[in-house]
């Protein structure tokens, strides 16, 4: 991650890349990708689809044997190496649209910086939601609410002018105190 970013910040000299100026076409996909309806639809989209795969599927029961307890799905028999390429072959994709709908979002910019300390609110968001980082329980529903729970939280607290590095102390405060829950809930 940190390479890749790097990569990016070189290949664009640190310059923020302008679109959606004008009347060309990434004019027209940011005019119709900043929408929060357009936005919020296609989140529940993938939310409900991600959904299927993970409950309904045999490829989703294989990915939860492997979160569970990935020796013993190797002992099953379960093929880990293909699985886990599949599971990041589609995160890839499901970041590339995410990345697309924030961007139009951002002053009509793509900025190499943009996205610093995301990964900590996803990990929040999942943590929130009832995921275990040790692996073997976790929901796309519970997710979701971690989601709405951090995006009300981080609002707050830029709405009150909390300073950006505060903010990502209260959120890292938060995901130790869920892991604590979790590992109390699960000695007891």
């Amino acid at each position: 991650m940190i390479g890749v970013r790097g990569l990016a910040k070189w290949l664009t000299s640190n310059a923020n890349i302008d679109i959606g100026f004008g009347q060309d076409v990434a004019a027209q996909f940011a005019a119709v990708f900043r929408q929060k309806r357009v936005v919020v639809a296609s989140y529940c989209l993938l939310a409900s689809v991600f959904w299927i795969v993970l409950s309904r599927t045999v490829f989703g029961r294989h990915v939860r044997a492997i979160g569970d307890n990935e020796t013993a799905a190797e002992y099953v028999g379960l093929p880990i190496v293909r699985t886990k390429v599949w599971v990041y072959s589609l995160s890839g994709p499901h970041v590339r649209l995410r990345r697309r709908a924030v961007t139009p979002r951002k002053n009509h910019q793509g900025n190499p910086n943009a996205g610093v300390a995301y990964e900590l609110d996803a990990i929040a968001a999942v943590v929130i939601g009832g995921t275990r980082l040790s692996g073997g329980k976790g929901s796309i529903s519970g997710t979701l609410v971690g989601a709405l729970i951090m995006g009300v939280l981080t609002n707050m607290l830029r709405l009150n002018n909390i300073d950006s590095n505060v903010e990502m102390m209260i959120k890292a405060v938060i995901i130790v105190l869920a892991v604590a829950v979790q590992n109390r809930r699960t000695s007891e």
